[in-house]
């Protein structure tokens, strides 16, 4: 579903209720001007955490909604290929996430990327690429880290 999709279903989602825009802002803790520009398809669709937030206030179950934003296979009831999700967390949450992915790819043997089935070698490899990827962001962040702490000693 595009944004201009999704921002028509959200507005009839929320003139059904008989609501403002400023009265689901309130209820969801979604401002108003974001509101606005998602019913007006001038922003992309929302991360999981908003949709959850406006989920309760527009009466539709979180996970109808996730399908409707395409972030679950209606067909399957299951998560779409995980280059589809817009992954927004804290720094200390992306180990976290990272683990769960490569969980979720291990235990997921029907797993697909551009519409393909992922072999077994294949997601081997995908969860080999994804150690690497958080063994290099480790690293980068230590020098960052050790960078920053260095600047913060030098005297004027």
């Amino acid at each position: 579903m595009d944004s201009i999709v999704f921002g028509k279903f959200l507005r009839g989602l929320r003139e059904s209720k008989d609501i403002s825009i400023r009265q689901l802002s309130m209820q969801s803790g979604v401002s108003s001007s974001y509101i606005s520009l998602l019913e007006n398809g001038k922003r992309s669709i929302p991360k999981p955490d908003i949709l959850e937030k406006l989920a309760p206030c527009l009466s539709i179950d979180y996970e109808d909604f996730m399908e409707k934003a395409g972030y679950i296979d209606e067909k399957k009831g299951e998560p779409l290929v995980l280059s589809h999700f817009k992954i927004h967390m804290d720094k200390e949450d992306i180990e976290i996430s990272l683990i769960d992915i490569m969980n979720y790819i291990e235990k997921n043997q029907n797993l697909t990327i551009g519409g393909h089935k992922l072999s077994e070698e294949s997601r081997r490899l995908l969860m080999q690429a994804i150690e690497i990827g958080l063994k290099n962001a480790k690293e980068i962040a230590a020098r960052r880290y050790k960078t920053n702490r260095n600047k913060r000693k030098v005297k004027p």
